[in-house]
């Protein structure tokens, strides 16, 4: 059957050319949109189904290549589609280019594959196929894990985060999607398991290929050939849908303002950069009318130069009117840091609201730190609150959870924009807070 051409979106691109871009599709029952390489937003009606499809490519320190598109041709019919591409990853030595492949069907089968071939010798810690799961549609709710030997296990996505892979050695996932409807997601070419993303700010579960169990980074010499693939297929009867016309109650948004409304506004603050230069009365003047909460330094106790921080800490803190926040990196034995620190708060002027606590070698804050801390510098500001946690993301609290004894509050890092910097995502991934909280 000939397809008829399609017109790409939001970006201006022209298909016939080659050029990136994004579009609307259809698949019998189902909607998805082409973004530049990927499979997103795969809806039935407007429940969400998967996130998103896409590769990936992740250098040591879990870095993501991006990739560059050519040879892209798009066909989309009204309740099918076909799609081609190349899509290259270069840089620093590596070298990678895989093509890719997007079929839909009438019946709702969506097939995702990549054929690669490395060009160099470069290390990664991961290449291949991701299929993101939304949290709203899939936490809390049963599911069937298919093994990499035909095993069939019952089993739930995770209502709460999970701080390990909830599912391992996965051939398949298969969950419901409406009455008497599941959709099953089936990946081949590698083994793959699941992560909950909740635990870096994002609000899907993750499968990826390469089990985290292989060591890594592993060496990909020239001439390796990657191919994978992963099929989505619906199985019962889904309601008849009209041809062409995409739900349009799945992007719909109502905005209500009500002036006379008061809502509770956060507590921000600023964090000072090491080294940063003074103020000057201009900075001071721009920055107070921003009216913040806090600034906060970071004071490393087994390193020089804290001291000079800290001054000029205190001093930018009382030029803008904000209190002084102060994240401590401590050593396994903080005595001595601590008596020195204590010694030079006592005659800062500044108001300190809070010590974060935190450890210079653990990535958890831990109960030995926390009680040398309230021992030794309390006393120095007793109206300030102790805080401890991490530095890091949320996994690294909830794999190593600290003792809220003695704490004021738990603390983690927050970034949306840990694994893709897309305003989608960024938008997406708030409601992965309702998770953490």
């Amino acid at each position: 059957m000939a397809f008829p051409p399609s017109r790409l979106a939001g970006r201006g691109s022209d298909p016939g050319a080659g050029a990136e871009g994004e579009t609307v599709l259809r698949a019998g029952p189902l909607s998805a949109v082409f973004d530049r390489g990927e499979l997103r937003w795969i809806r039935l009606g407007s429940r969400e189904v998967l996130r998103g499809v896409y590769v990936a490519l992740r250098a040591p320190g879990w870095v993501t290549l991006p990739k560059e598109l050519s040879n892209l041709r798009i066909e989309a019919g009204p309740d099918r589609f076909r799609i081609r591409f190349t899509a290259v990853h270069r840089r620093e030595g590596t070298h990678f280019e895989w093509r890719g492949s997007m079929d839909g069907e009438p019946d709702g089968t969506i097939r995702f594959a990549m054929d690669g071939i490395a060009h160099t010798r470069f290390l990664r810690n991961r290449i291949g196929l991701c299929v993101l799961h939304p949290i709203e549609a899939c936490a809390g709710e049963p599911c069937v894990v298919e093994h990499v030997d035909g095993r069939q296990e019952s089993d739930t996505f995770p209502r709460l985060v999970a701080p390990h892979q909830p599912f391992l050695d996965v051939r398949a996932i298969r969950h419901q999607v409406g009455s008497g409807l599941e959709a099953e997601v089936r990946m081949e070419g590698d083994t793959f398991e699941t992560e909950d993303q909740r635990n870096w700010s994002d609000a899907s579960f993750k499968t990826y290929s390469t089990p985290l169990a292989l060591s890594f980074p592993a060496e990909v010499a020239p001439g390796t050939r990657i191919v994978q693939s992963v099929t989505l297929r619906l199985i019962g009867r889904p309601e008849p849908h009209r041809g062409g016309e995409v739900a349009k109650d799945a992007d719909a948004a109502t905005i209500v303002l009500d002036p006379a409304a008061e809502f509770p506004v956060p507590r921000l603050g600023l964090g000072l950069r090491p080294g940063a230069c003074p103020l000057t009365p201009l900075d001071a003047e721009r920055l107070r009318a921003l009216r913040l909460d806090h600034l906060r330094v970071d004071l490393r106790l087994a390193e020089p130069g804290w001291r000079e921080a800290l001054v000029g800490a205190a001093a930018a803190s009382e030029a803008i009117g904000a209190s002084l926040e102060a994240a401590l990196f401590l050593p396994d034995a903080p005595e001595a840091g601590l008596d020195a620190l204590a010694e030079a708060v006592r005659g800062l002027p500044a108001a300190i609201s809070c010590w974060l606590v935190f450890s210079a070698a653990d990535r958890s804050t831990t109960a030995p730190l926390v009680t040398a801390v309230r021992r030794l510098l309390i006393p120095a500001r007793p109206a300030a609150r102790l805080a401890g946690g991490t530095d890091g993301h949320f996994v690294e609290l909830n794999r190593r959870r600290p003792s809220a004894d003695g704490l004021d509050r738990v603390s983690f890092s927050l970034s949306p924009q840990a694994h893709a910097t897309d305003d989608a995502t960024v938008v997406e991934n708030l409601a992965s807070l309702a998770s953490m909280g």
